[in-house]
């Protein structure tokens, strides 16, 4: 009888430290949920061999002033921002489910809201929107589950959304891709014209800051790696 008991407390013990150990599990591979059922986001150092659900880098020290670019890849399920040519954050997103796809292509952000409440689906909350589209697109706060899980717009953190808003305004830059980052595609940034001196390959884009005619390529001009 009292070796039964110690096999039973044996048993025990061991089950309680399996479970205590899938818990903790749980809690480091799940992304930490805001008051509102909202993923609250997870500040990591920069250049991590890769991002979990939730996490996000910001680093806007490194380029303090100029234009901003964001780029959304629906693949990747991961969003990069630029200033001046410079990398200043990068973070997962949730992008539109099937059925309600993310358009893809380039897109300026039309409008700016801290606290925003979508018309078409009411009482959904979409906290620091950011508009792409007068039909419903836009990039706001919301879940994060680690995969497509929105109905056409770019999900963030909370904590990233709040932080990405505090750099851009109406009129920021927006690339919706539905490719990977393929080594050696760039993003040509320039505040002069384009000129048949700033070619554009295969894969590349060229956006500009300003109208005009046609001038050679100078030291302004700002290439992104998007690698």
């Amino acid at each position: 009888m009292t070796k039964s008991l110690c096999r039973m407390e044996i048993l025990v013990s061991a089950f309680g430290t399996v479970v205590m150990i899938v818990l903790l599990s749980l809690a480091v591979i799940s992304p930490v949920m805001g008051e509102n059922g909202f993923t609250k986001g997870r500040e990591i150092e920069p250049l991590p061999p890769e991002l979990k659900t939730g996490d996000y880098v910001w680093v806007p020290e490194v380029s303090p002033a100029g234009p901003v670019v964001i780029i959304v890849s629906i693949p990747d399920q991961e969003m990069l921002v630029y200033r001046n040519g410079v990398r200043i954050g990068r973070s997962t997103v949730s992008t539109g489910t099937k059925g309600h796809s993310t358009p893809t292509g380039i897109f300026t952000i039309l409008q700016k809201k801290v606290d925003h409440e979508s018309s078409i689906y009411k009482g959904t909350k979409m906290p620091h929107m950011q508009r792409l589209t007068w039909d419903g697109i836009a990039i706001h706060a919301g879940k994060l589950p680690g995969y497509p899980a929105s109905h056409g717009c770019v999900r963030l953190s909370e904590d990233f959304a709040d932080k990405l808003y505090s750099v851009t305004n109406n009129g920021t830059t927006v690339i919706v891709t539905d490719q990977k980052y393929a080594p050696g595609s760039t993003l040509i940034l320039t505040d002069l014209p384009v000129s048949p001196q700033t070619r554009s390959e295969q894969d590349f884009r060229i956006l500009t800051t300003e109208p005009g005619e046609p001038q050679s390529k100078s030291e302004k001009d700002q290439v992104i790696d998007t690698r």
